[in-house]
């Protein structure tokens, strides 16, 4: 999942309401009030409840939810805003799921595929 938490910030670009931070853990402890159970975590720290951070604690752990779990607790974008973010990020996971589609065989008779085999 750590590799996902570095593509956040890639995401959400310059926000001036979303900041996307690392906490080092091998250099200090992080405070007990956040009730850090798992490293990596990820936390949102709402701007009206910032001593009362919320944990990411889903199965789910691909960058597609990380992102919607952002986007779910994030307090101070604008709804426009944050519906054309919404937007272009689930176009790029649209792009990312063509490419990982399987593309199929061509031979001498044109692309065979799994209804024209």
């Amino acid at each position: 999942m750590a590799q996902y938490y570095k593509q956040l910030p890639l995401i959400f670009g310059n926000s001036e309401n979303i900041v996307i931070a690392a906490f080092n853990t091998d250099k200090s402890t992080p405070p007990a009030h956040l009730n850090v159970t798992t490293i990596p975590a990820l936390l949102i720290f709402p701007t009206n409840k910032k001593l009362s951070p919320v944990i990411y604690e889903e199965k789910e752990k691909d960058l597609q939810s990380l992102f919607q779990f952002v986007m779910k607790h994030q307090t101070t974008m604008a709804q426009e805003d944050a519906l054309a973010l919404t937007t272009r990020v689930n176009q790029y996971f649209e792009s990312l799921k063509k490419e990982q589609e399987p593309v199929p065989e061509q031979s001498d008779e044109g692309i065979k595929g799994p209804d024209n085999e």
